[in-house]
Parts: C-alpha cells; structure tokens; sequence
C-alpha cells in the first residue's frame, strides 16, 4: 500500500470510529498524541509554544498569514514569460481535498518557524503529484546512509510506515550541528520564552494568592491546627487577592503581623515583561507595530519604514525566499523544464510607495509639476475640464539646465499722487507657534456643486479606493469569528458523547454555561492584534487622500492626536469580541429553553458561520474603515492649517436621514456637524453611537476659501 493513502484510511478510521470516543482518543488515532512535557518550553514541546507563549503565538499567526498572502506566479526561466494555466499552479490553488493554498501555506510557516522544519507529502504520482499533505515534524525520523537521507519513518497512532525520500519535501532552516533536521527559531530563546512564562506565572500567583506570603501572623499562645488554618482561612477571605489589596486590616488581641523581604518591587513584572517581548521579537525578526504593540513612540513614528522593512526581509527575503527555493528545486521540475515560481511583488501594496511620497520625490528631482491638469483629475475621479485642461502649469522662473536668465527689464517708478495715498493694508499675523503652510487656494468647488457629476465622481472614487481596505478587513473579522465560533462548537461537542439534553429547569447546567463559551480575554488581544494594523493603515490613507485634495501638504503620526484616537481606537475594538460573545450566547440560551440537545444546540451554531463570517464582518469592516478614513483626512486638515470643514453623502436613496439632512454642512475644523441628536467631528466618529456611524459612508471634505 502506497503510504499516501493513509490519508484514505484516517478518514475511513475517523467515520468508523465508535460513538463513545472522545476527542482526544480521535486526535491520538488521527495525529498520535502530544508530547506531555514539563511546564517549560524545551526540545520536546516547541510546537507547544504556540499555544504557551502569546509573543510566539503573536508572531507566528503574522508570519504565516502574510506568507500565505503573498501572490505567486509562474514564469519559465530566461524568456521569463508568465504561465497563467498550468497543473502546477491547479496544485497550489487547491492542495488538497480539504485545504486551499493560504491555509497551507500558513500550516508550512508555522511548522518552519516553529519545529524549524516543515514536512510535505506528495500525493498521487510523484513524478507530477496531485496532492500535497503536511506532516508533524516531530512525527518523522530520517534514515541516513553514507549517502544521504533514504527514507523517512513517520509514527503515528502507534503505526510506523517508511515513506521514500522522493515523497516528502523537506523545508528546513539552517542548523549547524545536525544537517539533516531545521533548527527552530525559538531554540536560541527558549530560556526567553520559558522567563516570559515564568514571570506571567508568578504574577497570576503573585496577584491571586500573595505568592510570598507578605507577613506571619504569630500569636502569643499555642494554636492548634484547626484554629492555625481557620485564622488564614479567614484572613484570606477577607484580604486576600487584588480586589482587596490595600483595605485596612484589623487583628484581635494577641496577633502581631512579621513583615517578610523579598516581596515584588514595584517595575519587577513590566520591565521584565518588556525584556522578554523584545528578545522574542527580535527571534522571530518582527517589529512590534506587526503585533499591534504600540507601547514605544517611536513605532509609530516610523510605521512605514518598519512595515516595509518587515515585509521586504522577514516575508519576502527569509520565508517566502527560502520557500519558493526548494519548491522550484523539488516540485516545480516534476511539471517541467526551467519552471519557476516568484512572488509578485508588483501586485503586493504593503510593498509600494506611498502616494504621497512618489509625488515628493518626482517633484523634487524635476522641479515642478509634471501632469496635466486633467491627468490630475482623472486621478481623483472627477471629470476632465475640456482642452484647456490638457496643460502643465509650470513656475515662470523653471528654465532648462545651463540657460543664462534674462536681464529683468528695470520697473518705472511711479510716485503717487499726494491725495491718493492709502493706507498699506494690515494682515492679521499667524497664530502664534503654527507654521505657515502654503497650500493651492481651493474652494469647495475641489469636488463641483454638490450633486454634479464632478461631487458624484469624487463620491465613487472615495468608495472604491476604500473598498480593497474592507475586504481586506471583512477576512480578517470573518476569520477571527470563524474561529471563536468554532471554538465554542468545539466545546459543546464535547458534551454530545454524554446524552446530556439541556432543559430549561436545569439550572446546573445554564450555570455553567459561559464555559462552552471562547476566552473574552484572549479574544480581544487577538482582534486588537489584527485590526489595530489596518485601522491605522486606513487612517494613513486618509491622510493621504487629504494631501491630494489640497494638491500638497504634509502629515505625521507622530502626533499627540492621533497617539490618543488610536488608544481610543484600541479600546473601541476589544468590545467587538463582547458583541459576538452576547450573540452566541444567546443562541446557546435559546436552544437550552427549547430543550434541544448539545448536539442540535452545536449544529444550530454551525449555521450561524456564514453570518458571522460575512454580514457581520462585512458591518464592523465598512464601519471601521470609513471612520477610520475620516479620521485621518480630519487630523490631515489640521496639520495644514485648513480652517473649514464640510460633510457629504452619496445623495442617494440608502442615506439615513439624519445624514442626509448634514449633507453640505460646513463647520470649522474644530468645531462639530450637527447630526441628528449627535455632535459628531466627522463621519465615522468613534465617540457617537452605532446609530449614527454603522455603514456609514460619509465623507469629510476641505473647505479652503478663495
């Protein structure tokens, strides 16, 4: 039997396997059991660290998530002519019958990063396969020869099967001391993360319990036992734990407190806390804005430049480079001769330009403008003005390189007459400590009347530059969720095997209900860690957007403002996971009120899935982007000293009416739209309800008078 029907068998083992088997018995049958390691992290327990350590859980989940977001095509090498059908990209779409090329992919890093090592079984023929499996590393054993690797041994469930070299691809990570295994990236700092686990521990306790005790309470007589454990029984009822730290403590007669040493010192857990994280990080060659840690100034301050160097040189150059190496070695020639896969990086926005910066640069190196006018428009979606928009307006003073300038002609002097003096008239000085920004004088008419086809055609470019930031975030939510879902599923399958039916008298059961539930905790760290990212993105590209709107400016993130929208922002997402939490419980009560069983309560949740993942990522997506889009332009304004502001709408028949009736608004910068019954900074303002900003898709403009 060829070994690449074990896959056949585990899905034949796992539809026979009897009713009563629990989870764990499947999982061992399937996948053989986990190494049951001490509490640390050592040799043994690596893949653990994924689920012990949130640093490492952190920076895995980002790597191979955007390893698998990476696109590929394929080429054949020196015509370097790209192949858009072909079995070998078929293979990469759909891997298997169950998993697709990002799910994959992902599984490959993780295991690379993790066991450092990654193992591929081949499927079908494997001179053109037609399937790919991913196999546990620690599952595998090499057989060596004089010659090399012959043959691996895979156990599992207690079986152990030979599988040709020719059938597996290895992809390994350097290790200088055994060339025929990878060596993880955690191995250099597992005394790290086992510290970082340490002190968490010893915190929890420290917080929980005392840890050390803070005191010894003597008496003056003997105590027995009974009354030794009633005294600190009652002492910790009463204050014990962080609830009731710092309350005054008040003893009977006969019993003196001695203070110990050796109690935490204040800055012990943060500092050691912050060691540990950045040692983990810089393992893994992640900067901290690629796991949502803002802690440090200076992340934000260099944002982009920390992206691009992220994904330049973690993603593209030391994962995704050494994993299109071996497969262009290994797989790609058993499809044909001089095939190559490559990622496309022209199709990766995290690798481009900002707008912004593209247009600071070719300026500066031609010295002027260098568009037409109604190329300009076009960029912005508005309607081109005629022929005498197809000009370049250029400086009087531009002349060509090594030209003399003109003699200036001298200017007659005119003396005026005596009675037709006047006064020189006085400007009114900049406020005090603003720069004075020179910006294009503009009026509202930047985007026409409102309601012509110049506002309509801003309106749809707004939408559609905003549209490939909601996906992106509709995936990320829909996934989160997918699998919060699928964890309370998971929990409550757990019960099925008992015959347990949940009946509305059984309050032992509703009582415990909250366990089948997801971690709220872990929950919102892990939305904060996914969407704080690109809700900062969507706010620089609502910068963005402003400076093109002014036909110039600047903006920094290294701003006082915006450091407190994104904690505000970070504090706004971590109520998301509640939202979904009161969703699914609720479904949980319902089903226990109709007496259903686990099993229908489970499967009436698994129906829930496409909600979740699409309808409801698809709101907080558009919600969050919009807002965030808004917020940016708004700060943007600010720092260019614009002075106006105006709201728009679509000017549509989906426009609520109180946003409709805020359509052209115009207030100062600082001041704010009256909508409705809200006073609101702009569309999409976090400080106001879901009422006024849900779906919403407003827009903020300039106001800047002639």
């Amino acid at each position: 039997m060829r070994f690449s029907d074990l896959w056949r068998r585990k899905a034949g083992a796992l539809q026979k396997a009897p009713a009563g088997m629990g989870e764990s018995q499947l999982i061992t049958l399937l996948y053989g059991a986990n190494p049951q390691g001490a509490a640390d992290i050592d040799e043994t327990t690596y893949l653990q660290a994924y689920a012990k350590s949130i640093w490492t859980n952190a920076c895995t989940v980002a790597i191979a998530q955007d390893c698998a977001s990476v696109p590929l095509k394929l080429r054949q090498r020196g015509s370097g002519d790209d192949i858009d059908k072909h079995p070998l990209l078929d293979l990469l779409r759909k891997v298997n019958q169950g998993e697709d090329w990002p799910w994959f992919c992902g599984g490959l890093i993780s295991y690379r990063l993790l066991a450092g090592e990654a193992f591929v079984l081949l499927g079908g023929l494997t001179a053109k396969p037609d399937a790919m499996w991913l196999l546990r590393p620690d599952h595998l054993t090499p057989n060596v020869t004089r010659a090399g690797i012959q043959s691996w041994t895979h156990k599992i469930g207690g079986e152990e099967r030979v599988i040709p070299v020719e059938q597996v691809i290895q992809f390994k990570r350097f290790n200088p001391t055994n060339p025929f295994r990878g060596q993880p990236v955690i191995q250099a700092a597992e005394i790290t993360l086992n510290l970082d686990l340490a002190v968490r521990k010893y915190n929890n306790s420290f917080l929980r319990r005392g840890a050390v005790p803070p005191f010894i309470l003597t008496a003056e007589g003997e105590l027995s036992k009974d009354q030794a454990e009633q005294i600190a029984r009652t002492w910790e009822e009463k204050h014990g734990g962080p609830n009731n730290a710092g309350k005054p403590a008040v003893m009977g007669k006969g019993l003196k407190p001695y203070l110990l040493q050796g109690q935490q010192k204040e800055g012990f857990y943060s500092d050691l806390v912050a060691i540990t994280k950045r040692e983990i990080l810089a393992a893994f060659h992640v900067p901290p804005i690629v796991v949502a840690d803002y802690s440090d100034a200076s992340v934000l301050a260099n944002a982009t430049v920390q992206k691009q160097d992220y994904w330049r040189s973690t993603i593209l150059n030391r994962e995704m480079g050494s994993l299109l190496g071996v497969l262009n070695e290994q797989l790609a020639p058993r499809f044909g001769d001089d095939l190559e896969l490559y990622a496309d990086e022209a199709a990766m926005p995290e690798l481009q330009e900002d707008e912004g910066a593209v247009w600071t640069r070719v300026q500066a190196a031609v010295g002027g403008p260098f568009l037409k006018i109604n190329e300009g428009r076009e960029m912005l979606g508005l309607e081109p003005l005629g022929p005498e928009g197809d000009v370049v307006l250029v400086s009087p003073v531009l002349m060509p390189l090594g030209t003399e300038p003109p003699e200036p002609e001298p200017a007659p002097i005119a003396l005026p007459e005596a009675d037709e003096e006047e006064e020189p008239e006085e400007k009114e000085p900049p406020p005090p400590g603003k720069s004075v920004h020179i910006i294009p004088v503009r009026h509202k008419s930047l985007v026409g009347g409102f309601g012509s086809p110049e506002h309509l055609a801003h309106f749809r470019a707004f939408v559609s530059r905003l549209e490939p930031q909601i996906v992106r975030m509709r995936r990320t939510v829909g996934d989160i969720n997918a699998l919060l879902l699928a964890e309370v599923i998971h929990n409550l399958e757990a019960e099925a095997g008992k015959g347990l039916r949940v009946t509305a008298p059984d309050f032992r059961v509703k009582a415990v209900a909250d366990e089948y539930l997801f971690d709220t905790n872990e929950a919102r760290r892990v939305y904060v860690a996914r969407l704080l990212p690109e809700e900062t993105d969507a706010l620089a590209d609502g910068a963005a957007r402003a400076i093109a709107e002014l036909s110039g400016g600047s903006f920094s993130l290294e701003r006082p403002e915006v450091e407190a929208w994104l904690r505000a922002k970070k504090l706004k997402i971590t109520t998301l996971p509640e939202t979904l939490y009161d969703s699914i419980k609720g479904h949980l009560a319902a089903g226990v009120e109709q007496g259903q069983t686990v099993t229908e309560i489970a499967n009436r949740l698994r129906e829930l899935e496409p909600t979740y993942q699409r309808s409801f990522a698809e709101r907080v997506a558009r919600t969050e982007i919009v807002g965030a889009n808004n917020a940016g332009s708004l700060e943007c304004y600010r720092q260019n000293d614009v002075r106006q502001k105006q709201w728009s709408t679509a000017e549509d028949e989906n426009v609520r009416d109180d946003h409709a009736e805020a359509h052209e608004q115009v207030r100062g910068i600082d001041e704010t739209f009256t909508v409705g019954d809200a006073q609101m900074d702009a569309p999409g303002d976090q400080s106001v309800g879901p009422e006024q900003t849900c779906n919403c898709r407003c827009a903020v403009l300039p106001v800047v008078e002639d």
